[in-house]
């Protein structure tokens, strides 16, 4: 897990999965993970690897991530992470 902003952190589904970790908001990037019964605020916007990203998918992770970092410290994350 690698943290780019104070509240924000690129990751795996291990780092997910992780319950160590100070991260109180999960955005899950991938297509083909799922976490099931997660612990903690979550979110899921299924992106396939490689580009492109389609750009409403990509806002509307944006938003979700300028609405919770105000409050939390996220996670976005997906099978193989950063």
């Amino acid at each position: 897990m690698v943290f780019i902003l104070e509240n924000l952190a690129l990751g795996n589904i291990g780092d997910a999965k992780n319950p160590s970790h100070e991260i109180t908001a999960l955005l899950n990037a991938a297509d083909d993970v799922e976490l099931h019964k997660p612990s903690r605020k979550y979110y899921k916007i299924p992106l396939q690897d490689g580009p492109p990203v389609p750009e409403q998918k990509m806002l509307e992770a944006i938003n979700w991530i300028e609405k919770s970092i105000i409050s939390d410290k996220i996670l976005v994350f997906c099978r193989y992470g950063a």
